[in-house]
């Protein structure tokens, strides 16, 4: 056996160099299906990888986008509840009950017209800075898009490639797993059986 030890690991070896191409062979349209699907998951990851490169931007010019627009919203809702208070002031249904414009309704018509000045001021600042970042988000999903319509496919069915999908449906299919232990095991059984015939023989010329 220890003679003999080098010959059966030599025929292990060779099986499982010989075993290869034809479990290729014989899996030829499962691993097909294969590669068409780690195709898919690369491409996937290459939308990912330039997706990844514009969210955070995109993300972070809506939020600020949305900050600008909340403050106008809210000196809006500032500036009606005054004028609400004012108009009620001047027809008795609210403030002192009396109808009549007095020096309340003056007062109170005062803030509201103070209220509608800072909300003026408000928007003409806000308003250019909004336009700008719209712009900027707009452009950036251009970009974005021309990137991701400039992706191609990349048809992979290299030797490399096909082992790999092999290997992925020796992990997922323990029929696939089974064929491919039996098929090894039957070029081992072939290239070792020469030397334990040799073992298990007497000696002769």
């Amino acid at each position: 056996l220890m003679t003999a030890s080098p010959r059966i690991i030599l025929a292990i070896l060779i099986s499982l160099v010989i075993a290869k191409p034809l479990e290729m062979k014989i899996f030829e349209k499962e691993i097909q299906s294969e590669l068409v699907i780690m195709e898919q998951q690369i491409f996937s990851a290459r939308e990912n990888e330039v997706r990844s490169r514009f969210i955070p931007d995109q993300g972070r010019l809506k939020i600020e986008i949305a900050a600008l627009k909340g403050e106008i919203l809210e000196k809006t809702k500032r500036r009606d509840e005054l004028d609400a208070l004012a108009r009620e002031e001047a027809d008795g249904t609210g403030g002192s009950r009396r109808r009549n414009a007095g020096p309340i309704y003056k007062i109170k018509k005062a803030d509201a017209a103070q209220a509608q000045r800072e909300l003026t001021q408000l928007t003409e600042l806000n308003t250019p800075i909004i336009n700008d970042k719209l712009e900027s988000l707009a452009k950036n999903d251009s970009t974005m898009n021309l990137e991701m319509a400039s992706l191609k496919r990349q048809r992979i069915d290299g030797p490399a490639m096909r082992m790999e999908a092999l290997d992925h449906l020796i992990a997922q299919s323990s029929a696939i797993w089974w064929a491919n232990f039996f098929i090894v095991l039957l070029f081992i059984a072939i290239e070792t059986a020469p030397v334990f015939v040799k073992l298990i023989s007497p000696h002769g010329p």
